[in-house]
C-alpha cells in the first residue's frame, strides 16, 4: 500500500513537472497566484449571496433564493495564461 502511495505521488509530480516544460514550449505559463488573486472577490460574492439568502429566506422566496448566488469563484481558463512577451 505504501509502495503504492510513493508511486502515485512521484508519477503525479512528474506530470506536473513535464506538463510545466510542455506549456513553456508552447508559449502558456501556469498562473500560480490565481488562488491569491480571485480570494477577496469570491468572498466578497459569498458575502452578498449570504445576505441575499437571508433576506430572502425571510419571505420564504424558494425560487428567488436559488437565482441569487451564482457564484463562479474558478475559472479554468485564467489557470494556463499566455506568456507576456518582454
Amino acid at each position: 500500500m505504501i509502495w503504492f502511495l510513493i508511486r502515485t505521488i512521484i508519477w503525479i509530480t512528474g506530470f506536473v513537472v513535464v506538463s510545466t516544460f510542455v506549456l513553456n514550449y508552447f508559449g502558456y505559463e501556469p498562473n500560480w497566484h490565481y488562488v491569491e488573486e480571485r480570494r477577496n472577490s469570491c468572498q466578497e460574492d459569498l458575502k452578498r449571496c449570504k445576505a441575499d439568502i437571508l433576506e430572502k429566506s425571510t419571505r420564504d422566496d424558494l425560487e428567488a433564493i436559488k437565482s441569487t448566488c451564482q457564484i463562479e469563484c474558478v475559472n479554468p481558463k485564467l489557470f494556463i495564461q499566455k506568456q507576456v512577451v518582454k
